[in-house]
């Protein structure tokens, strides 16, 4: 995952619940949680794995 530098200009309260697409085009799943220095990425429905 890419993340911009310039996280002056992200509202990151607005990225919760959004879907995570990698570079290569791979869906990753859904933000559920931001900390200081992490991003909580959960992906499934039933199953659900945390990254």
């Amino acid at each position: 995952m890419r993340v911009s530098n310039n996280k002056d200009n992200i509202d990151w309260k607005n990225v919760i619940k959004k879907e995570v697409i990698g570079t290569d085009g791979l869906d990753l799943g859904e933000v559920v949680e931001i900390g200081d220095n992490f991003i909580v990425i959960q992906k499934g429905l039933f199953n659900k794995k945390s990254t």
